[in-house]
């Protein structure tokens, strides 16, 4: 009987943890936004960690890649007027995960 309750206790406190561990990493990550203003495309991370960007497709510029974005910082690129709506994927990780987020720039 009490090996059972020790077992459910157990149980349920590794749960819990890995719950716990969950919402801690997803609010502790960096989060990558992307959008246009006028000319500019502005690359922002809202997130609460530095990120490292590791690939942006959709651009035909090198200028970002492996560079730091730290929290709250702004990463502008100039974009062509005549450029119609792009999708743009920017791949980037912090210290432990790689993440990934997919825009749509459009005029």
């Amino acid at each position: 009987m009490g090996v059972t309750l020790i077992s459910i206790a157990l149980f349920k406190i590794h749960r819990v943890l890995k719950q716990r561990n969950y919402l801690l990493q997803q609010t502790s990550r960096p989060y990558i936004f992307c959008q246009k203003n006028q000319n500019r495309l502005e690359i922002r991370n809202i997130g609460q960690t530095p990120a490292i960007i590791d690939s942006i497709t959709g651009l035909s510029s090198d200028s970002v890649h492996g560079q730091f974005i730290y929290q709250g910082q702004i990463i502008f690129y100039s974009l062509n007027n005549n450029s119609a709506s792009t999708n743009i994927a920017i791949n980037y990780h912090d210290q432990f995960n790689n993440y990934q987020g997919n825009f749509e720039i459009s005029n």
